[in-house]
């Protein structure tokens, strides 16, 4: 049985293959377009998105044609534009059980309490849409028992989110300090520099209640902007006023969460939470609910987002409704689920560029790159299949010391050319996780948020936020047996069991994919070294970008 399974809405499109229920290639639109978030203008999307990419790249890796593919599933708010070659076999789904089967299915779990929450989801009701559902999942079972809902037009399906939407709330706060749609992140990097100034204020914007739930009426959304405009209109220091004012909405959406996670659990007493949607990425609040709730484990998809639901949809059709049976696997979710690219390939791309760089094989590359690192040199670190999700796992990588602060502004300021508030991340050896963090959980995503423990902050300033915390992959042998060996090797040389890890990207642009971004991202990034498979890579005197 092959499946392909497409995902995305407005934005975040993706596609991936499912063979009897394996999941064995997945990739983002972005990758291969090279436009973050496959986010066309209007007058060139139509064209660009019905080309589709990422299904001709999952069906090339498998060797397949379309005539191979049983199915194709898909969710029901996807541009019809990005499905438009596919109708044929095509099945579709709500959003957010898509979302749901994703978590669900990839996770460690043979039950499980589930929670979707996002921005906006399938349409239930005439111009209502799901906001936040509840699951809960039992062997190849989905049950949806609970759907929030909230209003928007329909003339502005893809523009505007409803209201009753915790990920609307978090966008409007994020838009109305200056940042762009989908850059919620940088809200919750930049709430670490903010005091409590506004947490009480915000609670005028919406009501809570366990029998209600969240309500934030479009005039709510309304006022709330316009007092984040009129404050910041008023400010002598507009920096330290956005800071405020992330602090309020990550302070009141990690209350509005815990909230959720403490109603659902009381509907299904299950001792695992998985969750899964856009606001799944927020690492600080997945912590809190970790550590606050009566859950023992929580799991979270690390393509949480829109272009999870590639994975979702397929793994719903395979699983439900074809009702093959089910059961979690031994090894945590491997999200290492593009193209392999050979020494060949590789080689060949580097020799259009050797005019400007030059390369050799090293004889250990581990030694290699664990000494160029010590030496203070930033990096960018190629290997293997490409990772799911916005999160550089070890493959797709800008890598570091985390011994020095300056490594941090140099990568901010001047490689990645980005806000000097954003936090840069650790990946750890995961046996030594407890010894550097403060009643850590292992994280093979990055997608928690721990306290570094203080009397080992000195050794990692590079990758210490400004509260003390990291978000931190763990790594193990299995999970990622390359960047592991790396680990190692560094530890060897000096006695650091973890490495600075950021994405191997411009500012705007998405990760790398293929060997000749890796290499474009190189030059113009203005790295110091390119380590890919086992090529080291470095530009000729005299040349730079």
């Amino acid at each position: 049985m092959k499946i392909l399974g497409l995902g995305g809405s407005g934005h975040n499109f993706s596609a991936c293959i499912v063979e009897d229920g394996r999941l064995v290639y997945a990739i983002e639109e972005e990758r291969l377009n090279r436009v973050k978030y496959a986010l066309f203008p209007p007058d060139a999307s139509k064209v660009k998105l019905a080309r589709n990419y990422a299904a001709k790249y999952c069906l090339k890796q498998a060797g397949y044609t379309m005539s191979d593919i049983d199915y194709v599933a898909t969710n029901d708010i996807i541009d019809p534009r990005y499905i438009s070659k596919y109708q044929y076999k095509l099945q579709t789904y709500n959003h957010h059980l898509t979302h749901a089967s994703s978590v669900f299915f990839t996770s460690p779990f043979t039950e499980a309490a589930i929670m979707v929450i996002d921005g906006s989801g399938s349409e239930i009701g005439n111009t209502q849409y799901e906001t936040i559902s509840f699951f809960y999942a039992e062997g190849n079972k989905l049950n949806k028992f609970f759907i929030h809902k909230g209003n928007k037009s329909k003339e502005n399906v893809y523009e505007f989110l409803p209201n009753n939407s915790l990920g609307g709330f978090y966008r409007a706060v994020t838009e109305a300090i200056g940042f762009h749609f989908l850059e919620d992140g940088k809200t919750m990097g930049l709430s670490s520099y903010g005091s409590d100034r506004y947490i009480d204020d915000f609670h005028r914007f919406y009501t809570y209640s366990p029998h209600h739930g969240f309500l934030q009426s479009d005039q709510d959304i309304q006022d709330l902007k316009m007092f984040i405009l009129d404050e910041l209109s008023l400010s002598k220091n507009s920096f330290k006023t956005k800071a405020d004012f992330a602090r309020a909405v990550q302070y009141h959406i990690e209350e509005l969460l815990i909230q959720l996670a403490f109603s659902i659990y009381e509907k299904t007493k299950s001792k695992h939470l998985c969750i899964s949607g856009g606001v799944a990425l927020n690492s600080v609040a997945n912590s809190r609910i970790l550590k606050e709730t009566p859950f023992e484990k929580v799991y979270i998809f690390p393509a949480s987002a829109d272009s999870g639901c590639a994975i979702g949809s397929a793994l719903y059709l395979y699983y439900v409704q074809l009702q093959n049976p089910w059961s979690p696997k031994e090894e945590p979710f491997s999200p290492y689920l593009g193209a392999e690219y050979d020494a060949e390939v590789m080689e060949k791309t580097l020799e259009e560029y050797k005019e400007h760089l030059c390369y050799r094989i090293s004889k250990n590359i581990f030694e290699d790159t664990a000494a160029f690192l010590n030496e203070g040199k930033i990096i960018g670190w190629y290997q293997g299949r490409s990772e799911i999700g916005p999160r550089a796992l070890g493959n797709r990588s800008v890598i570091a010391d985390p011994r020095k602060i300056e490594t941090r502004q140099r990568i901010n300021q001047s490689i990645k050319r980005r806000e000097f508030f954003r936090p840069l991340a650790p990946a750890i050896m995961e046996e030594y996780l407890q010894d550097y963090f403060v009643d850590a959980v292992s994280s093979y995503h990055m997608l928690y948020v721990n306290e570094i423990q203080p009397s080992k902050a000195h050794e990692i300033e590079a990758v210490s936020h400004i509260d003390g915390t990291a978000r931190v992959q763990t790594v193990t042998r299995k999970s990622n047996p390359i960047f592991y060996a790396l680990l190692e090797h560094y530890k060897n040389l000096t006695g650091i069991p973890l490495l600075l890890n950021t994405s191997f990207n411009g500012s705007g642009e998405p990760i790398v994919e293929s060997p000749k971004d890796a290499i474009n991202s190189y030059i113009h990034l203005g790295l110091d070294v390119l380590i890919m498979d086992e090529f080291i890579i470095e530009r000729r005197n005299g040349f730079n970008d």
